[in-house]
């Protein structure tokens, strides 16, 4: 089922977030299906590729394959390489909520955006906003998931 409101407004001060965003309630009909994914050119969005995780729902395993990844997320989650599956990257506990965001976009087919602060490895505290886009594949199905990432906050651990 679709929303009539396919974009959202962003609060984000990251140069690209809100141009990507506006492209992506272009793409889209007012109340109809998610655009296919050839439909948008990253090439267009190229200042925000290391903020960008590009996400393929494989329904046969069930499983969200990593196919590409930016060097942002990459330098805090310390996996560099695309072609893997989330759930052999992830710690569970993030997976948990992670993957119960992409079902929600993948089922609801319309974007989602969430703040979240956590503690993460080394930092006192990380806050970052995540914006996930659903694309269809071949099918009417949501089959890829944009995730762009914008980092607002981390400072490191305190010495003991």
């Amino acid at each position: 089922m679709t929303e009539p409101s396919k974009g959202l407004t962003l609060p984000c001060d990251l140069a690209g977030f809100q141009t990507l965003n506006s492209a992506y309630r272009r793409l889209c009909s007012h109340s109809g299906p998610p655009p296919k994914w050839e439909s948008l050119d990253l090439l267009d969005y190229a200042d925000l590729a290391e903020h960008m995780t590009i996400l393929q729902f494989s329904a046969l395993a069930a499983r969200y394959k990593v196919l590409f990844k930016g060097n942002t997320l990459a330098r805090y989650t310390g996996h560099h390489k695309g072609g893997t599956f989330l759930d052999e990257t992830v710690p569970e506990a993030q997976l948990r909520y992670l993957t119960a965001d992409l079902d929600e976009v993948r089922t609801r087919q319309v974007p989602l955006l969430k703040e979240k602060t956590l503690v993460w490895r080394g930092m006192d505290h990380l806050t970052y906003r995540i914006l996930l886009m659903p694309f269809r594949g071949n099918a009417e199905d949501v089959e890829y998931i944009l995730n762009v990432l914008q980092f607002e906050s981390a400072e490191p651990l305190a010495d003991s």
